[in-house]
C-alpha cells in the first residue's frame, strides 16, 4: 500500500500537480509517520511555495537536526527574505574538518575557523582558539548524502552574510562549499558572478579543488578521472580569462571537439567573452546572438550582449530588445540594464542613468 501510494505522490510530483502530491502525501504520511515521508511532503511544500507548511513539517521534534531537513528549513527561511532565522538554523560555523583539498593523500590538518579567514580572527579572544581535526578521517564517517548537504548548507550560509553586507564571510562560506564539494555549483556561481576573487585568486582556487571526489558518483562504467577532468574544464570557463588565457583556450577546445559542446550556450558565451576582451566584437555579436536565437531570454548572455550592442551602434537592436524585456520581465534588473543602455546609445544621458539605477535597486549585486 504505501509503496503504491509513494508511487502515485511521486508521479504527481513529476507532473508539477503539487496539490495532488499534497493530498497523497498527507494521507501517507498519516500511514507511515515515517521521516523519509515527512521530508518528503516538506519538498513538495517547498516546491509549491507554501514555505511555511513546509517549515511546520520539518521542524517537528528532532528532525531538524539531520541535515536534509535544516537545509531545507534554512532554505524556507531564505525564501521568504528571513535571512537571520536561515542563520539561526545553520549557524555561523562552517564543518571545515570536511573540506578536502587535491593534496588530501596526506592527511593535512585544517584550523575550523568559523567560516573565516585567519586574518580576520581576533588573537585575543577565547572563541578564536584554532581546534586542529583530521580532515580526511573525519569526512571518511560522515555520510556522503550529509556531506553534500552540508556544503549546501555552506552555499546558504554565504547567501545570509552577503545579505548583511559581509561578502569577506560569504566569500569563504562559498569557497568553503564548493571545497567540501566540487559539485556545488551554485557556491561557484556566487563567487564568480559576484567578481568576490581577483583573477590569481580564481585560478589559487580552482588548483585547490579536489576534482577526484566526484569519482564515486560517476555511473557504472564510467571513467571517474574523465568525470574529473570535464568538470574541472567546465569551471575554467567559468574564471578569469585575463591572468591565464592558454589555459582557459584550451578547455574551451576540449569542451567545444572532445565532449562536442561547440553549440552549447555556456561555451559560446565564453567564447563570446574571450572575443570581447580582445576587441573582435562582430565575432562575439555573432556568438551571443546564436545564444539568444536557441534561448531568448539567457539572462547569463544578455549584459554582454547589450554592451556588444551598444559597441557596434546597433540601436534599433538596442530598442527592440529592451522593448521585449520591458513587456515579458519586468521584474528582471537587466531589463532595466537594456532600457538603461538604449537611452545610453541614444546619449540621453538623464534617462539611461535613472534606469540603471532602477537595474541596481532591484539588486544591488547586478554586476552589470
Amino acid at each position: 500500500m504505501e509503496t503504491w501510494m509513494r508511487a502515485w505522490r511521486d508521479e504527481a510530483v513529476q507532473k508539477h500537480q503539487y496539490q495532488s502530491a499534497i493530498y497523497v502525501g498527507d494521507k501517507l504520511l498519516a500511514l507511515t509517520n515515517s521521516n523519509e515521508d515527512v521530508l518528503a511532503l516538506a519538498r513538495i511544500h517547498f516546491e509549491n511555495s507554501t514555505y511555511t507548511r513546509a517549515l511546520s513539517l520539518v521542524t517537528r521534534a528532532d528532525l531538524v537536526l539531520r541535515a536534509p531537513a535544516r537545509y531545507l528549513a534554512a532554505h524556507c527561511h531564505i525564501k521568504q527574505n528571513r535571512h537571520e532565522d536561515a542563520l539561526g538554523i545553520l549557524g555561523e560555523k562552517n564543518p571545515a574538518h570536511l573540506i578536502t583539498t587535491t593534496d588530501s593523500a596526506r592527511r593535512k590538518l585544517q584550523a575550523v575557523t568559523n567560516g573565516l579567514t585567519s586574518k580576520q580572527h581576533g588573537k585575543g579572544k577565547a572563541s578564536s582558539r584554532l581546534e586542529r581535526v583530521d580532515r580526511s578521517e573525519e569526512r571518511e564517517y560522515a555520510d556522503r548524502s550529509d556531506v553534500k548537504y552540508e556544503a549546501a548548507m555552506c552555499y546558504l550560509r554565504g547567501l545570509c552574510f552577503a545579505k548583511r553586507n559581509a561578502f569577506d564571510r560569504a566569500k569563504e562560506c562559498y569557497k568553503d562549499a564548493v571545497r567540501i564539494d566540487v559539485q556545488c555549483f551554485e557556491a561557484l556561481d556566487q563567487l564568480m558572478k559576484n567578481a568576490l576573487m581577483s583573477p590569481g585568486e580564481e585560478w589559487d582556487f580552482l588548483e585547490s579543488l579536489n576534482f577526484d571526489t566526484i569519482g564515486p558518483d560517476v555511473s557504472e562504467g564510467g571513467d571517474a578521472q574523465e568525470a574529473a577532468d570535464f568538470v574541472r574544464n567546465l569551471y575554467i570557463t567559468r574564471l578569469s580569462k585575463y591572468s591565464r588565457t592558454e589555459d582557459f583556450t584550451n578547455a574551451l577546445d576540449t569542451l567545444s571537439t572532445h565532449y562536442r559542446l561547440s553549440q552549447n550556450p555556456d561555451i559560446l558565451l565564453a567564447k563570446a567573452d574571450l572575443l570581447s576582451s580582445t576587441s573582435q566584437f562582430e565575432a562575439a555579436l555573432v556568438l551571443t546572438s546564436s545564444v539568444l536565437d536557441q534561448d531568448p531570454y539567457n539572462f547569463a548572455c544578455l549584459p554582454l550582449h547589450l554592451a556588444l550592442l551598444y559597441q557596434l551602434h546597433h540601436t534599433t537592436a538596442l530598442f527592440a530588445l529592451s522593448h521585449d524585456l520591458a513587456d515579458t520581465h519586468p521584474l528582471e534588473p537587466c531589463t532595466w540594464l537594456a532600457v538603461g543602455t538604449y537611452y545610453l546609445s541614444t546619449s540621453r544621458i538623464p534617462e539611461a542613468r535613472s534606469y540603471f539605477s532602477k537595474a541596481s535597486l532591484m539588486d544591488p549585486h547586478f554586476g552589470p
